[in-house]
């Protein structure tokens, strides 16, 4: 029996086209993953300045009045300063094809400190003992003294050795932004694909 198959179509066209896909999938991989990347850094941003979409614990009643004794307004974690949305990058890597997006491990506060320990702190939280100093001691007394309604909390986190209990709630930000920003990754990818064909 002989095969009745045979070829129908644009054959040329068709060859045309797959070879105008294979040369552009290198500048059509590099846009999507810039798109991606951003994407993804503006999710963060807006997780940071959302206060985790309203899900993180306030700041404690001592980290208000410390803002306040230093002039500094705001009442959410994170945007005092605005330096941890601004250490947010994205950045895509031609040569290796592949992108970062997130704190930048050298990336600096103004004071100089880490920007990676921060953001650290702020995405698992931490607890750490502290010996006080006179100095300390000084200015929470000061503090104290300005704002009656810390007098109950004025023991919270002591021990009798001089040393303080510090604890900082996790307030993330990278993780809850990658689940929302993977959501409609595949949707986004074939829209993306359906216009450059």
């Amino acid at each position: 029996m002989a095969n009745d198959t045979g070829l129908t179509g644009d054959w040329e066209m068709a060859e045309l086209f797959l070879g105008k896909m294979v040369n552009q999938l290198p500048v059509m991989t590099l846009k999507m993953m810039k798109r991606e990347a951003e994407l993804l850094r503006g999710t963060i941003v807006q997780t940071i300045t959302s206060s985790g979409g309203g899900s993180w614990k306030p700041l404690s009643l001592w980290t208000l009045a410390i803002r306040r004794h230093n002039s500094i307004g705001g009442t959410k974690p994170l945007i005092a300063s605005g330096e941890m949305r601004q250490s947010i990058t994205a950045n895509v890597y031609p040569s290796s094809m592949s992108a970062f997006v997130g704190v930048n491990y050298n990336a600096k506060r103004k004071d100089g400190g880490s920007s990676v320990d921060i953001a650290k702190i702020q995405e698992y939280g931490a607890e750490y003992v502290v010996k006080r100093t006179k100095k300390q001691v000084a200015f929470l007394r000061y503090i104290y003294s300005q704002n009656p309604v810390l007098w109950g909390l004025i023991s919270s986190g002591k021990n009798k050795d001089g040393m303080t209990k510090v604890s900082i709630p996790a307030r993330p930000f990278m993780e809850p932004s990658g689940v929302k920003w993977s959501r409609d990754y595949e949707g986004r990818m074939k829209n993306f694909l359906k216009d450059y064909m």
